[in-house]
Order: C-alpha cells, then sequence, then structure tokens
C-alpha cells in the first residue's frame, strides 16, 4: 500500500520531527524511537486531522519546545512537541506560504498568498480573541465599515505587505530585519516588527521569486532564486548585486516532472489557488446557472464553452478552421524551473557550500560560496542524483543533508524504492550518501511509513508550484521567447519579404517543430496581416487622385463663398 511521502523533517540535537501530509512524527534523535504520532491518534481526531488537509507551512522554535503549522484548512496551529499536544487553533486571513518563529520563539511570522506577513504570539489571549470575534462580527453586520483588505480573524499585527502573492520570507538573525520576496520579482528589505519602514530592494529578478536565504557563516550575504536561470547574489544590507550563479543548465536535466496541462498561472488568485478553487470559479460565472436543474445548467455550461472557444473574425477564423481539420497533435508541457529551497552548509575543511534544490527535479544542487564574490564568482553548479524528485531537505547541527524524496513517484530509477530519506554529507567538496545509515534515518524510512490511499497522495499536491508561480503571459508578449517566437516564424516562412529574417533558413539546419499552439497563433497572425494588407489595397485602389481632391476642395470653398455673398446681398435689400 502507498504511504505519505515525508514532506518537512526539523532535525534537533535530541528531537526530530517529522511532517508527512497531514500527520506529524516526534522521533527520538539518537536512537530514531518514534516517541509520538498523530496517526495513533483516535479515530475522530486523526479523521479530523486528515480532512484539515495536508500541511503546507511549518516551523520549530529554537529550543524544540514547540512546532506552528498551517495547511488548507488556514488555520494556525501550535503544538507541544512533548507529548504531541494541540495548544491552540487560529484562523489566518488568508492561505499561508511560510512561517517562522522569531529567535524568542515567543511570536510567530507567518506570510500569506495575499501578500501580507502577520505575527502572532505564541499563546493566544482568550480575552482579545473574544474581542476581537465581537469586532469582527460587527463589521460584518456594518459593510460600509468593515475591513476588507487586512482583515484578520485572530487578532494578527500586520508587520507588512505586498502587493502580490508573498512567497518567502527570512528574519535575519538578530530579527530587526526581515527579507521577503514576491511573485512580482522583487525582494524587500524591510524593518521587523515595523515592516513599514522598507530599508531598501534588491531588483533585478526577471521572474518570479520562490526562495530567499541568509547563511550563518555569511550575514551580510543573501541569496535569492525563483524562475530565473541563475541564483542571485546579494549584499541585502545595501541592495548591492554581487553576481548571478546560473543554475539552469544544471537543473534542467533533472526535472522530471512537468506543469500541469492548462494556462501556467492559471491559479493566480492569491486566496484560492488549486484544482478545486478553479472549479468553484468555473460554477460560479455569473447566476446563470442559479436555480436551473443539472441538464439546463450542463447545456449552458457547455454554450458557455463553445462561446469561450470562439476567436474574432478578424483575427483568422479561416485559421480555427484549419486547426480542427488537421490531426490532434500530443503538445509537450514545457519544463517549469521553480527553485523550492536554498540553505548553506558550513563543513568546515571541506568549504562553505550553499545547497539548493528545485521543484519535480531529482537531484539536490550545490556550489562552493568564495569569501570574495567579485573576485572569485561562481561559474560552476555540481549536483547528485537521487532518482526521485525531490520533495525538500534539511540540514542538522552537523552539517549533513537530509533529503525527502517522492517515494511513490513513478518512472524513477532510484535503486531503493523504499528510501523515503535520504543521507548526504560533503567529501572532497562533492555530496556523497552516508555509507552506515544511522537509526534515525532506518527510522524514518520503516517505521515512520504512514499509509495513504491513492486520493490522498492526489491531494498532497507536491507540484502545485509548477504551474502556481510562473504568471499568465502569453508567448508573444514574454520578452523572454519573443526572439523564439520570432526565430520560428522565420523558419515558417523563410522566403518571406515581411519577416525580420534577412536571409533565408538553411534547409539542413534542425529547427524546433512549431507546437499545435504556436502553430495556430502563426496561422492567426498571418490571417490578420493578411486582411489588413487587404483592407489597405482596397483603400489605396478608391483613394482619389492629390490633383481630384484639391479641386473639389476649391470647388467646395468658392460655393460656400458665393453662397455667403448672396445671403448678405439679401440681408442689405431687407435693411433698404
Amino acid at each position: 500500500m502507498p504511504s505519505y511521502p515525508h514532506t518537512q523533517l526539523f532535525v534537533g540535537s535530541t528531537t526530530t520531527l517529522a511532517v508527512s501530509g497531514p500527520h506529524l512524527q516526534v522521533l527520538e534523535t539518537q536512537t530514531g524511537k518514534v516517541l509520538h504520532s498523530t496517526a495513533a491518534l483516535a479515530d475522530a481526531a486523526r479523521d479530523a486531522l486528515v480532512k484539515a488537509g495536508p500541511v503546507r507551512a511549518a516551523d520549530v522554535d529554537r529550543e524544540f519546545r514547540h512546532v506552528a503549522l498551517s495547511g488548507e484548512d488556514k488555520k494556525l496551529k501550535v503544538w507541544r512537541l512533548n507529548g504531541l499536544e494541540l495548544l491552540s487553533e487560529r484562523e489566518l486571513p488568508k492561505k499561508p506560504t511560510d512561517i517562522h518563529f522569531t529567535r524568542d520563539g515567543q511570536t510567530i511570522a507567518v506570510s500569506d498568498k495575499f501578500g501580507d506577513i502577520f505575527n502572532y504570539p505564541l499563546h493566544p489571549d482568550p480575552e482579545k480573541a473574544a474581542a476581537n470575534k465581537q469586532q469582527q462580527a460587527a463589521a460584518a453586520a456594518d459593510k460600509r465599515n468593515a475591513i476588507v483588505s487586512h482583515e484578520n480573524p485572530s487578532d494578527g499585527t500586520l508587520v507588512l505587505g505586498h502587493t502580490s502573492l508573498l512567497t518567502s520570507f527570512v528574519l535575519t538573525e538578530d530579527n530587526k530585519y526581515v527579507v521577503s520576496a514576491d511573485r512580482d520579482e522583487h525582494v524587500r528589505v524591510s524593518w521587523f516588527p515595523q515592516g513599514f519602514v522598507v530599508e531598501r530592494f534588491c531588483l533585478g529578478h526577471r521572474k518570479f521569486v520562490s526562495a530567499v536565504h541568509i547563511s550563518a557563516f555569511a550575514p551580510s550575504t543573501l541569496v535569492s532564486g525563483g524562475g530565473d536561470p541563475e541564483l542571485k547574489l546579494w549584499d541585502w544590507m545595501t541592495g548591492a548585486h554581487l553576481g548571478d550563479v546560473p543554475v539552469l543548465a544544471a537543473v534542467e536535466p533533472f526535472i522530471a516532472v512537468r506543469p500541469p496541462k492548462g494556462k501556467p498561472g492559471q491559479y493566480d488568485d492569491g486566496d484560492e489557488d488549486g484544482p478545486g478553487a478553479e472549479k468553484g470559479r468555473r460554477k460560479g460565472r455569473g447566476k446563470k446557472g442559479k436555480g436551473k436543474g443539472k441538464a439546463e445548467a450542463a447545456d449552458e455550461e457547455k454554450a458557455e464553452d463553445a462561446e469561450d472557444a470562439v476567436v474574432g473574425e478578424a483575427s483568422g477564423s479561416k485559421a480555427q478552421a484549419d486547426d480542427a481539420a488537421a490531426p490532434a497533435q500530443t503538445e509537450e508541457q514545457p519544463l517549469v524551473l521553480v527553485i523550492r529551497r536554498i540553505a548553506s552548509v558550513d563543513a568546515a575543511s571541506q568549504g562553505r557550500f550553499v545547497v539548493f534544490s528545485a521543484v519535480g527535479a531529482t537531484a539536490l544542487f550545490f556550489f562552493q560560496l568564495p569569501t570574495d564574490l567579485k573576485a572569485q564568482p561562481v561559474t560552476a553548479v555540481s549536483s547528485i542524483d537521487l532518482g526521485k524528485p525531490v520533495v525538500d531537505f534539511s540540514i542538522d547541527t552537523s552539517g549533513q543533508v537530509w533529503a525527502l524524496v517522492d517515494g511513490e513517484r513513478q518512472g524513477s530509477s532510484a535503486q531503493d524504492e523504499d528510501h523515503l530519506v535520504r543521507l548526504l554529507k560533503f567529501s572532497d567538496s562533492k555530496l556523497v550518501e552516508v555509507d552506515e545509515a544511522p537509526a534515525l534515518l532506518t527510522s524514518l524510512n520503516s517505521q515512520c511509513k504512514i499509509p495513504a490511499s491513492v486520493e490522498d497522495l492526489k491531494a498532497l499536491d507536491l507540484y502545485s508550484a509548477l504551474a502556481s508561480m510562473p504568471k499568465a503571459v502569453d508567448a508573444e508578449h514574454d520578452p523572454m521567447r519573443r526572439n523564439e517566437l520570432e526565430s520560428l516564424e522565420a523558419a515558417a516562412n523563410p522566403f518571406d519579404s515581411s519577416s525580420r529574417a534577412e536571409t533565408p533558413v538553411d534547409g539542413n539546419a534542425k529547427t524546433r517543430e512549431l507546437t499545435q499552439r504556436e502553430a495556430a497563433r502563426l496561422k492567426r497572425k498571418q490571417a490578420l496581416e493578411a486582411k489588413i494588407k487587404g483592407d489597405q489595397a482596397s483603400g489605396n485602389a478608391s483613394a482619389e487622385p492629390e490633383e481630384a481632391r484639391e479641386a473639389k476642395k476649391a470647388r467646395s470653398e468658392a460655393d460656400a463663398a458665393q453662397t455667403a455673398g448672396e445671403q448678405a446681398d439679401v440681408q442689405m435689400q431687407d435693411a433698404a
């Protein structure tokens, strides 16, 4: 029977926490003994936990006393690790994207898909919670005074807000600053908790930023990455760009998961990302389906689909007919780069390394971080292939890397199908697997397996970032692909004088074949250009010669002058 993959792992000196779907498991680090597990709860409590959905964001305080987490149910839950007791449960305004404890462990910072970061006390005040509920109820009754943009049902304190989905953030070691990133290419450095004071921006990304990291051994250096083909290094205190680390060539061969069929960024709404939300928005089109039967509503939805499929007549209805008559082609989904996590390791004599993972990639990637980035730019990125997509990874106090893989993913080349966790270490400046498995690793790969159904695994949606992170931008208007589409158009019309290519494309040269979508787009563009040229030609043919227009204008002016003179004579006669 399939089992939940471990999605997050926190390895402490004495205690380890493993997050597996909706479940939590507390282990003894030295012996690997399972101390507590939510899978062992009573039936009603366990069913409620599973119904709440998988954990999406979590963090453990430095003392390994508490874990703060949240998932699909938009509730911030605080558990005591000793005994695995649920201490509090608070409603969040939007779905969370990242969670971090402050250094003292008494405050929890939570970012959400609306673009905000809120602070919550470790232990909520019951009196404030009750007063806040009354205030929320009064605001809901009086819609004119309701706070819509930053409404918080659990007395959270607003730290800062972005204008788009906030993807990741990190607190500095002294907790005086917060570095936050969003899907609109922004990296912002703000005061903490006075987030309304923006210290500076680190601007330079061309695509979304999905991961940021400040290493303990280089506290002034920020590493950021997302959809760009490189990671960026910053001096975040001054905003200076220290250099780029090219990663696309190293990561691309290991990307084993492609985005689901559909347009990128189809789940753009900050709070309703996900396939279920898309379905919900589909059903809620206006009020047409209200009060109608299922068959009638289905017919109406089909009619709406047909209406959506119609393209303007001027943009080439003939091209659509040609596409319909053409045989169906299987369009391969493009590869999407999304950096999942960035961390750092001080491997003593081995050197100082930055480790990162990408969503859907079967390898972990790393490079050595030089002390002087200007004099020694990073040009090479190394990798270690683990055979199955890496879900996440964590680094313990000794510098070992614990990689969590998707054990249920089909079509992989992993030698041991039972390993959900792989333990790595640095040796000779390379990342290699540990020869002797410690007791904790053995326990994570055997005793900590929690059975899951196919529906449970599907609900995990481990690779949703491949569809939600890239924004929905038409390829024709994407500057990153404009040159590629122009070359494809030139290849399709090698002798067209209107093409941007000045010379014909070599027939022996290998060019990428047009996909069905690109071919349809090219046909529509050609049909539109032909129509415009035809309209211009007919307009020129019917245009009058310049001499005729001037003569006509002169006659009109003479007639007007004559009419004005006749009217003046009539007025003089009347006056006499």
